[in-house]
Parts: C-alpha cells; sequence; structure tokens
C-alpha cells in the first residue's frame, strides 16, 4: 500500500505538471452526450494517466471518465484526469480559479482504498490510504487532517438547480445565499475533510443529463473518511457503492464532517407515528403467505400465525420474522411483504415529532433504528415527510438487527463518529437497555408509570426532548 500510494502521488503531480503546461495552449472545446465539457488536455492528461498506471501496475484494470474502459474486476483504479473542466478553462485567464483537480483512487473489492487528488494550480495535494489517516500536502508542509463542525455548506457554483435549492431548504434549512460556491467535485470533498466546511452538497437525480458519476467521488471519498467524515445518498441515506457496473451517481451526493454533538437514535414505528392499522394489514399479508406456503385456508393459516407468535414470545422471540422463518418463511420473502404493503393513510404522524426532528436535526445526527424492512421504512418516513430529517436508516435487512443488541448501538456510535447520544424508543428491551449499556442517555417514550432503572428520561409528548436538550 505505501508503494502505491507512493507512485500514484506520482503520477497525479506528473499529470497536474501536463495541464499546467497545456494551459498555456489554446483549448480545443468539445461538448460530451451529457452536455458536459471536454478539452484536448482532459484526453492528453487521461492517456498519461492510463499509460503509467499499466506501467507500474498492469495487472490492475482502470476506469476513467475520458475512455470509460470497461472494467470487470470488483478491484480496479478510478480516475478523473481534470476533476473541475470548466473550472480548468476560467483559470487560463484568471488565476483565482484553482479548485480543479487530478484524481486517481483504488477501489479492491468494491470498497475505496486509496485516494489521490491533486491541485496542480497552487501545488496543493490530498491523499489517503484505509486505516492510515488522511493527510495534506501545501506550502512544503505535510500534516494530518481532520474534519470539524464549521456551520459552513459549500456547494458546486456549475450544479445550481431547483433540486439543489429544495434539498438545501428542506434538509439543513439554508439557501443559496447562506453556503459558499466552489468549483470542482473532489475539491469541495476535501475541503470538508480538510475541516473548512462540515457539508458539502451535490444533486444529481438525471440519468440522462447525468453531473457526478464514481471517478468524481472515488478518491476523495477515502480522505473524507479517513479524516473522519463520511458521504451518501441524499435520495436513499445509503453509502456510496463503488460497482463499474452503475458509473453515474443519481441519487444525489452528500460529504460531511461527522462530527455532530450528538446522535439520536429513533424507534419510528413505536415513537413517531401511531402504527397501529399499519401492523394489522401487515399481519394480513403475512397470513396470505403462510396460506400460500403452507396450503392452508386464510383462517388455518391466521390460528397458526397467533399461535405460533405466541409460544415464541414466551422464549423471548418479540419479532414477526421469528414467525415466519419459523412457518417456512425466507427472510427474502418476509422482507418482500413488508416492502410490499402500502402505508398510505394507514399512519398517524406523532404530535410534534416534525417540529421536533426540524429543531434537532439543525446540529445532531438522527438515525432511525427499526426491525422495519429498508424500502418499508423509507416509504413510511417520506409518508410522514420526515425523510428529509434524517441521515441514515438502520434496518432489519441492511443491519441484521432482529433482537435487542448492543452491537447495533456501538456501531451507529462509531459510524459517526459520536462519544455523546441519546435513545428514544418505546420498547424497554429494544431501544434503551441495550442503548444504556453501551453509554447512551435514554428516553422513554411511554404513558406507564413504571420506574426502570435504564430510563434516564420518560416522556410522552416529544417536544420533551427539546426541552431536556437545554
Amino acid at each position: 500500500m505505501i508503494r502505491m500510494i507512493k507512485i500514484i502521488i506520482k503520477i497525479a503531480k506528473a499529470a497536474g505538471r501536463i495541464i499546467e503546461e497545456e494551459k498555456k495552449k489554446k483549448q480545443t472545446i468539445f461538448i460530451k452526450e451529457d452536455s458536459s465539457v471536454l478539452t484536448l488536455t482532459d484526453v492528453k492528461v487521461d492517456e498519461f494517466i492510463i499509460n503509467q498506471l499499466k506501467k507500474y501496475f498492469p495487472n490492475e484494470e482502470i476506469l476513467t471518465e475520458e475512455s470509460k474502459n470497461k472494467v470487470r474486476k470488483k478491484s480496479f483504479f478510478c480516475v478523473d484526469p481534470i476533476d473541475g473542466t470548466k473550472e480548468f478553462l476560467k483559470s487560463i485567464s484568471s488565476n483565482k480559479y484553482n479548485e480543479y483537480s487530478v484524481q486517481i483512487g483504488y477501489v479492491k473489492k468494491g470498497e475505496v482504498i486509496l485516494g489521490v487528488v491533486y491541485q496542480p494550480a497552487i501545488d496543493k495535494l490530498y491523499y489517503a490510504t484505509k486505516g492510515k489517516g488522511a493527510h495534506i500536502n501545501y506550502k512544503n508542509k505535510t500534516k494530518r487532517i481532520f474534519t470539524k463542525q464549521t456551520n459552513k455548506i459549500i456547494v458546486g457554483k456549475y450544479n445550481i438547480d431547483t433540486q439543489l435549492k429544495r434539498v438545501l431548504k428542506k434538509k439543513f434549512f439554508k439557501t443559496i445565499k447562506d453556503v459558499s460556491l466552489g468549483g470542482g467535485f473532489g475539491v469541495k470533498v476535501c475541503l470538508v475533510a480538510e475541516g473548512k466546511y462540515d457539508k458539502f452538497v451535490h444533486t444529481n437525480y438525471s440519468s440522462k443529463k447525468v453531473h457526478a458519476s464514481l471517478w468524481d467521488s472515488c478518491a476523495p471519498d477515502i480522505i473524507l473518511k479517513e479524516a473522519g467524515g463520511r458521504s451518501y445518498e441524499i435520495n436513499t441515506l445509503n453509502n456510496i457503492k463503488y460497482d463499474p457496473k452503475k458509473i453515474a451517481l443519481t441519487k444525489g451526493y452528500i460529504a460531511c464532517a461527522n462530527r455532530s454533538k450528538k446522535i439520536f437514535v429513533f424507534d419510528v414505528d413505536g415513537v413517531l407515528g401511531d402504527f397501529q392499522k399499519l401492523k394489522i394489514i401487515r399481519d394480513v399479508a403475512h397470513i396470505k403467505n403462510v396460506a400460500k406456503k403452507n396450503k392452508l385456508n386464510i383462517s388455518k393459516a391466521k390460528k397458526l400465525f397467533y399461535e405460533t407468535r405466541k409460544k415464541l414470545k414466551t422464549k423471548g422471540k418479540h419479532s414477526t420474522i421469528n414467525v415466519m422463518q419459523k412457518l417456512g418463511i425466507t427472510k427474502k420473502e418476509y422482507y418482500n411483504i413488508m416492502n410490499s404493503v402500502s402505508v398510505k393513510n394507514r399512519i398517524i404522524i406523532t404530535k410534534n415529532a416534525k417540529k421536533t426532528l426540524k429543531k434537532l436535526s439543525k446540529e445532531n445526527a438522527i438515525v432511525s433504528l427499526t426491525n422495519t424492512p429498508y424500502f418499508a421504512m423509507k416509504k413510511t418516513l417520506q409518508h410522514l415527510r420526515l425523510f428529509e430529517f434524517f441521515d441514515k436508516l438502520y434496518c432489519i435487512d441492511t443491519h441484521n438487527y432482529i433482537k435487542p443488541s448492543m452491537k447495533i448501538f456501538r456501531t451507529i456510535l462509531k459510524e459517526f463518529n459520536c462519544k455523546k447520544g441519546i435513545s428514544i424508543g418505546d420498547n424497554l428491551k429494544k431501544d434503551i437497555v441495550p442503548a444504556k449499556k453501551v453509554g447512551l442517555k435514554t428516553i422513554w417514550y411511554t404513558k406507564e408509570k413504571k420506574e426502570e432503572k435504564y430510563v434516564d428520561y420518560k416522556i410522552d409528548d416529544l417536544k420533551e426532548i427539546i426541552e431536556i436538550e437545554k
């Protein structure tokens, strides 16, 4: 890994020298199929990097923006010869435009493990390898970099559209006037990694006009991660997947410092809405599947379903998925059933839920922890108009979360780089006890009078959470 990063830095700097030399020449400009700009300098640098990578790493496949070589393996180099071509063209007439870069990343089995982002105009180098931290070399000084909370957001000056304005206003309570404008994609991610900003937001929802792809995010992503940050898709809240079969980033992109004051873990089902009607409808869907699988009529299937649930509860099996597996339904079949049931008009939102989340999400990370599969939970939060306040969904199918577990709470704290947090739920065994054991504060949302040693606060109105925070 040390040898590889040294070679990649050497290649990136050499590519940067070519770019700066080419700036002295008249640029031939082409418009690509996706309406983005291409110059002969892009092509020249692309060819140079490919030749150099093949020289040093002959067995590795290479994916670049300009050549778009077909990649068949899960491990490959991902290259953007000039990230920020428009910024590069403007730099020819004014040296204030310097936010373009050479980007080379390496993906191993779907995960970025190495990245170099080099700004040749100002000789500024960012680099990182997995587990070794993120570094910057600038003005002959090398230092390690870390993200931090600044309450500043940066966006692309060439990426302002109605979708971006909507996301900024709904998710971050800011408008274009309240944010900074930057050039190339990778440089903006690295500025978050460096601690200059705590968010970079990029919208890109169209497959017809792609504004960003894997080569834009690959190299800077590992730099961001090693600096303590994280990136995710706006439309899904999932991490970016580095699959050469899915190059375009069409779900939006957010880079964030990931150093929130606190993390709030919500049990959506029991806290943010009344799900009783929906649970009944889902049970009906499960019973129909049991009937089909076991060749029973609905009446017998219903009896079998509820009797099995009752027996399993005495053994501490509290989830419907346990019941279904006992009756021969696979996990995949269970998830499909849950995802297929419509949530529309079947959930009543909890009083003050939106007001509370809106307030808390300004300075804190908000996540959902639930036994509901991902797509069903996403539909639910969208229906309740609460989705934009969340940073991530920890669901049964994406995190194999069935039983109450301290492990899942530790995972959440680690992924969000938080030491402090609060778990809010209506279930003592699932939401309160394991959370308390890993050091989180707990808020029990209930009308019960019974006191529990694992409960820090007991509420029956969500607005009390804001008062607790004060």
